[in-house]
C-alpha cells in the first residue's frame, strides 16, 4: 500500500505517504492551504518520497469538520485523484484521526467550531461518552454539562481550552502521527465511490 493522506481541515495541514508499516514521508504546513497550492504540496511530498502519482494505491483525506472552502477543495481533489488514477479512497473526520492517536479510551474529542459552539464525540466504545458515537454539534455549555470524562483531545480556541481546564479536564497525550497513521490508514474501508465534505450541520 502507498496511501496518500492529507488533512487541510486542521489548524496545521498535514500531508503524508504511508505504507502498511511506516510513514514514507510526512510534511506539516502551519498555514491555510489554498486550492492552487494543494496539488503543488502533494507533488512535493511524492517527490520527497521518491514516488510518482502512478505509484499511489490509495487516497485518504479529512472530510471535516473545517472551513467550508477547505473541505470542498480537499474532497474535490481526493475524488479527482481517485478517478484519474483509478484507485480507492476513504474519507475520515478529525474525530476519527484523534481517536486513532488517543490511547485513553475514556477521553472525549472536542473541536471548536464557533465562539460558543463545539463538536464532540467519544473516542472509543469504552468512553463514558459513547452516547455520542458520531460527532455532535452542541453549545459549549451543553457539551461541558454532559461530559463526565476527565480527559479530552482535539482542537480548541483559547477560550474553550480555558473552559475545559476550569472543568478540571486534562489534555490527552497523543501518539505521534508517524506511529498512528500506518495502522489507522490500513484499517479504513476504501472504495471508488466519491467522498463528501462533513460540515456537521446538515449542510
Amino acid at each position: 500500500m502507498n496511501c496518500l493522506f492529507f488533512d487541510i481541515a486542521s489548524h496545521c495541514a498535514t500531508f503524508a505517504v504511508v505504507s502498511e508499516n511506516h510513514v514514507l514521508i510526512l510534511k506539516e504546513v502551519d498555514a491555510v492551504v489554498r486550492d492552487d497550492e494543494l496539488p503543488i504540496l502533494v507533488e512535493g511530498v511524492l517527490q520527497e518520497a521518491a514516488l510518482s502519482m502512478q505509484d499511489l494505491t490509495h487516497v485518504a483525506c479529512v472530510t471535516g469538520p473545517g472551513g467550508f472552502t477547505s473541505l470542498r477543495v480537499a474532497v474535490t481533489y481526493a475524488n479527482v485523484l481517485s478517478d484519474q488514477l483509478d484507485i480507492p479512497l476513504a474519507g475520515l473526520t478529525l474525530a476519527d484521526l484523534f481517536s486513532a492517536r488517543c490511547s485513553d479510551s475514556s477521553a472525549i474529542w472536542i473541536h471548536s467550531t464557533k465562539r460558543q459552539e463545539v463538536f464532540v464525540r467519544g473516542v472509543s466504545e469504552e468512553s463514558d461518552h459513547w452516547s455520542w458515537p458520531a460527532p455532535v454539534h452542541l453549545s459549549l455549555d451543553a457539551a461541558l454539562e454532559g461530559m463526565a470524562s476527565s480527559v479530552w483531545c482535539g482542537e480548541l480556541i483559547e477560550s474553550h481550552r480555558q473552559a475545559v481546564v476550569e472543568k478540571g479536564m486534562r489534555e490527552a497525550v497523543l501518539e505521534p502521527l508517524t506511529e498512528a497513521l500506518p495502522p489507522f490508514l490500513t484499517s479504513l474501508a476504501y472504495a471508488k465511490a466519491p467522498v463528501v465534505p462533513w460540515y456537521g450541520r446538515n449542510w
